[in-house]
């Protein structure tokens, strides 16, 4: 074997382990909600201490995405994402075998800490792998595959842990995979160039971090505190002061945290535009579907698992994804993608308390499962293609924070208006209320999915290379 088919092998190679990260990290962000009454039951927590289990993840990734990318820019990419691999296993080790909820909310806070480092340094190092051509679309495929059925599967997964060996193994089964991808990555992975100025802006890390974990906690209290409480108003506030600060302190600091430079790229931002609607129509859809699944068709943890596989078809159709960005471009994909997807989601708005698998599930799922990827592929094509390599881990921890900003936003405001229909209905049958609180709460994630179709369609470049014309200076 030649230097340049091992060197193209190893390439290949870091993409499987990049893939499975990536599906770990979204998994994870499902695969727990499953063990939630089990946890409750074995460590005596209450509603309040079951929700953070979710939400302390969810902050710690969310918040972190940003100063992670630049650390990864700062320090070196490899370096951060074995960094983050210890990090996501070491806690994973010890939520399993967490007795207090104290233990266990700050395990699954850490692992969030280390989700946010593996996301956007492991973005960051698949670009730099592959220079942008066929092979970077049909790496992208790959990866928007793994990424895309890592929700669904960790529903599965769930169900199938849970229900056998006990719950502490849905967080178990992330250390072998933590320790060997440890273990891979300096041999798998190249560093890549880091920032010729390795001071860190401090100022900027603190008030990004801060304001993203306060947007982020808002809207996944909302639904509880509700939208115009005290609590969500102040916490909203607070947000965007601090974020207005961070861009105000940016334009002036000699090394920042995200140099403004990487919005010159117009597709850049209407990309994560677009994922912000994007991702919250999508996680609500997600969070409605296993609600309907067990509360009005009566289905079981693991039987709810089972009917997410047609939405974890992801790892099929991203690889034609990245086939399709080949043959139509960045633009025609995302927009395909979003159409079909959208489709799929308004189809899900139309689910019923005597529905069943076949009429209400499968085909939408198949539609988003496709759609999704198409839209993925060309979404990340556009938010990085334009960055230089310097950039790429704090572009990537953009990108990251626009899904999961988006997605908590998405699942706040459609649970809260779901639930008041609900509530708000006297009815003698509770599967119905329950059904068409989901319904609307459907149809609420089908207006934002059409709404990121209709920006994405008109603000993105119109020529199927524009993405790459933009570059920064």
């Amino acid at each position: 074997m030649t230097g340049a088919q091992r060197q193209t092998d190893r390439r290949w190679l870091a993409l499987g382990l990049l893939a499975v990260t990536q599906f770990m990290l979204i998994a994870d962000q499902t695969v727990v909600n499953i063990a939630l009454p089990s946890m409750g039951a074995d460590l005596d927590l209450g509603g309040v201490d079951l929700s953070w289990v979710v939400n302390a993840y969810v902050l710690t990734f969310g918040g972190l995405l940003l100063l992670a990318g630049r650390a990864s820019d700062v320090f070196g990419r490899r370096r951060m994402f074995v960094a983050g691999m210890l990090l996501f296993a070491g806690a994973s080790l010890t939520g399993g075998f967490a007795e207090r909820a104290g233990v266990l909310i700050a395990a699954r806070a850490l692992q969030g800490a280390g989700a946010a480092v593996l996301a956007s340094a492991g973005l960051a190092a698949m670009m730099a792998t592959f220079p942008e051509g066929p092979d970077r679309n049909r790496a992208l495929g790959i990866w928007a595959g793994a990424a895309g059925s890592g929700g669904a599967v960790g529903v599965l997964l769930g169900g199938l842990l849970t229900d056998g060996p006990g719950w502490p193994w849905v967080l178990w089964i992330n250390v072998p995979i933590g320790i060997a991808g440890a273990v891979l990555a300096p041999r798998l992975l190249a560093e890549t160039p880091r920032a010729s100025d390795r001071r860190f802006d401090l100022v900027g890390a603190v008030s990004v971090t801060v304001g993203v974990s306060l947007l982020v906690f808002a809207f996944t209290q909302a639904e509880h505190a509700g939208w115009t409480s005290v609590q969500t108003l102040a916490v909203l506030l607070v947000a965007v002061c601090m974020l207005v600060g961070f861009v105000a302190f940016e334009r002036l600091a000699a090394q920042p945290m995200l140099p403004l430079r990487v919005f010159e790229s117009r597709a850049l931002s209407v990309a994560n535009g677009t994922m912000v609607l994007f991702a919250g129509a999508i996680y609500a859809v997600m969070f409605f579907l296993s609600l309907y699944l067990q509360e009005v068709l009566g289905y079981s943890p693991l039987e709810a698992g089972l009917a997410y596989i047609p939405l974890a078809m992801g790892l099929v159709f991203g690889p034609v994804g990245g086939r399709l960005l080949t043959a139509a471009g960045p633009r025609a994909t995302m927009l395909g993608g979003l159409t079909l997807a959208t489709g799929g989601v308004l189809w899900f708005s139309f689910i019923s308390a005597d529905g069943s698998f076949l009429v209400n599930v499968l085909g939408p799922s198949l539609l988003i499962a496709s759609g999704g990827q198409f839209t993925v592929v060309g979404m990340t094509t556009f938010a990085l293609a334009g960055v230089r390599d310097t950039d790429q881990g704090v572009a990537s921890g953009l990108f990251n924070t626009s899904r999961e900003v988006g997605g908590a936003f998405g699942v706040g405001l459609l649970a809260a208006i779901a639930a008041s229909h609900t509530d708000a209905v006297d009815r003698a049958s509770q599967a119905i209320a329950l059904s068409e609180g989901y319904q609307l709460g459907m149809l609420g994630a089908a207006a934002m999915a059409a709404l990121a179709l209709l920006c994405a369609t008109l603000t993105l470049p119109s020529s199927r290379h524009a993405a790459f014309a933009a570059r920064s200076p």
